[in-house]
């Protein structure tokens, strides 16, 4: 909350309330609000002078009303004028990361010129008072959370109905508070592995007992997609494609899956460019899309414990070049494409590289870990980050100079981690905690204490109001967690 001014002392409301009633007949096209319409713009007003911090003080709307309320009385013999319709869009606003001063700042603006039909204020006061209660009653569906029985299996679970479980709240709020517990999935006797967001930030789709389930965040609807085929274990690695028409699937041979169908398009070898060994199985342990869709990297494992990155041209379904990494018990546990579609980084547990998948010998970064990490480019081009000595670390992988330092580190240990959408901020796992970190500053923004067991997986919605993270208990059963962010 910034503390530059009070917007909700009774002499600020009624000054902004003012002046935002003193103007009525210039166009706001930045609000699609035409003139003439002093009903939509008082509306738009109320909005725009509250909307940030008037999820934190719900009084300030009763003082607006009393106010628009004693207005009303003095022009009692103004004609009625029928309001139009407005619609309503829902949306769920689960903000961890408040509006700095300088933004709420600019959330407030004074305008000034004469209006027209001021008597109709009240009415359309009424209305905006309606919206939010509605708002409020739409979020609090969208915000439960959902727990199956602690017997029953996420096999079983997909046929019943979602136990709703109310989550935590801070009065004055009008949407989740941070850390509010949206869903949990059905407990699990197998790690959830992934999970991965669909691009419109709808769907999880997520790996446990043998197979790959789809979960809808917003109806809590589970569906097993297909059998993850892998001689009875799960699926180690998903990736959805940028459209969000295509997940692909870590099996062997790795599979290509429409999400609405369930048909499997398309299949790659795991083996490719190898022979198999007879008997024995090459593992898929990881995956990674390209930004723009035409390119697939593939991380396996040989049973030699030689591990290799392989990249799929999708248009044409062809290989295109092969990165070799140092051998490691367990294999490549992660691979991320930078924005520009030309580098990957990928870890083994000994080492996280850098490389032009033009030309794979060309490492441009190269960084010794002490054991497996998520690797991620930072949507801010140029910015890597993994876990590396117990610490979160973000390199510049072009600053060359020696002994160069990386740009920020912090405390971590679970070697997971996921970037905010925009690449301001990084979330991290040290046990069964999830701490939020300025990722250029360092500053510790938020820890998240809500998970049951250790975190074994963290990834952040692509609208950035919710991160799910993967519970894996040492004995008992597993989750999958979304909160609100």
């Amino acid at each position: 909350m910034h503390n530059k001014e009070d917007f909700f002392s009774p002499e600020m409301v009624d000054e902004r309330l003012d002046l935002s009633l003193l103007q009525r007949d210039t166009d706001i096209p930045e609000r699609g609000v035409p003139a003439g319409d002093p009903d939509l713009l008082l509306i738009s007003d109320l909005r725009y002078l509250y909307g940030a911090e008037g999820t934190e003080n719900v009084r300030s709307l009763q003082r607006v009303w009393e106010h628009l309320k004693d207005q009303h009385a003095k022009k009692a013999d103004s004609p009625a004028q029928p309001l139009p319709e407005v619609e309503v869009a829902r949306e769920r606003h689960l903000r961890l990361l408040k509006l700095a001063d300088e933004d709420i700042g600019q959330e407030v603006k004074h305008r000034s010129k004469p209006m027209r039909g001021r008597g109709l204020a009240a009415l359309a006061a009424v209305l905006f008072l309606v919206v939010m209660v509605g708002s409020l009653l739409t979020i609090v569906h969208l915000t439960r959370a959902v727990q199956a029985d602690g017997n029953s299996s996420l096999a079983t679970a997909t046929s019943k109905a979602a136990t709703a479980v109310q989550p935590t709240s801070i009065p004055g709020y009008l949407y989740a508070p941070p850390g509010s517990s949206i869903a949990v999935s059905p407990p699990s006797t197998d790690t959830f592995y992934g999970p991965v967001w669909s691009p419109n930030g709808q769907q999880l789709a997520l790996s446990t007992q043998g197979k790959i389930w789809l979960w809808d965040v917003v109806s809590n609807h589970y569906r097993p997609l297909i059998d993850a085929q892998l001689a009875g274990n799960s699926v180690k690695a998903l990736a959805w494609s940028p459209d969000g028409n295509y997940l692909a699937v870590g099996s062997n041979p790795i599979q290509i899956v429409n999400t609405v169908s369930g048909n499997v398009l398309s299949t790659y070898s795991a083996d490719y460019p190898y022979s198999p060994v007879p008997g024995q199985m090459t593992l898929v342990t990881a995956l990674g899309w390209s930004p723009d869709g035409s390119m697939l990297a593939v991380a396996t494992q040989h049973t030699n414990a030689a591990c290799y990155v392989f990249v799929w041209n999708m248009r044409t379904g062809t290989g295109i070049n092969t990165f070799t990494q140092q051998g490691s018990a367990r294999g490549i546990s992660s691979v991320s494409w930078s924005g520009d579609n030309r580098y990957i980084a990928s870890s083994d547990g000994q080492t996280v590289q850098a490389w032009d998948i033009r030309n794979p010998s060309n490492i441009i970064f190269k960084h010794a870990v002490d054991a497996a990490t998520d690797v991620a480019w930072s949507p801010n081009p140029g910015l890597l980050a993994f876990v590396a000595n117990k610490t979160t670390q973000i390199w510049n992988v072009w600053n060359t100079a020696p002994n160069s330092g990386p740009v920020s580190a912090y405390p971590a240990a679970n070697g997971v981690l996921s970037w905010s959408p925009k690449g301001q901020y990084l979330a991290t796992a040290n046990g069964n905690t999830v701490v939020i970190f300025d990722a250029h500053s360092g500053a510790h923004i938020y820890t998240y204490t809500g998970d049951r067991h250790y975190v074994s997986a963290l990834a952040w919605s692509p609208d950035g109001n919710s991160i799910v993270s993967g519970e894996s208990g040492m004995s008992g059963p597993h989750f999958a967690h979304i909160w609100s962010a």
